[in-house]
């Protein structure tokens, strides 16, 4: 189980965390004008699509949530979908592995942690707030 979900890890921030990524909204808005949209805008994560439902790990789940909800506020949709397809199938592959191994939960939660703080850090980039 360790080295399956290493592995999606891996997979994942090798397909997103590494990739061009399309300029934020606010380019080439006055300073002003993005600081005061940015304190106004919920750190909150957006709902999500049907898939996006718990998979039964709060910390995999928080780190879904927060990833989508950055690509839906901060990316395009022409791009989106590119960027949250590994975020769907990393998504399909941790909840098969949970289901296959329950007792791989800790391991996973391990893994949700590090991608949260990967994502974290790539998604500055996108100005989100983790």
């Amino acid at each position: 189980m360790k080295h399956r979900v290493a592995a999606l890890l891996v997979m994942l921030c090798m397909s997103s965390c590494g990739r061009d990524r399309a300029a934020p909204a606010d380019a080439g808005k006055p300073r002003s004008a993005v600081k005061a949209k940015s304190s106004t805008t919920s750190t909150r994560p957006a709902p999500g699509p049907a898939w996006l439902q718990s998979i039964g790990v709060p910390e995999c789940d928080s780190y879904f949530q927060r990833y989508h909800a950055c690509l839906k506020q901060k990316v395009p949709p022409a791009s989106r979908q590119a960027m949250e397809r590994p975020l769907l199938e990393t998504w399909k592959e941790w909840k098969k592995a949970l289901a296959e191994d329950p007792a791989g939960k800790k391991d996973l939660q391990k893994a949700c942690q590090t991608a949260s703080e990967a994502a974290a850090a790539a998604m500055k980039s996108l100005g989100c707030a983790w």
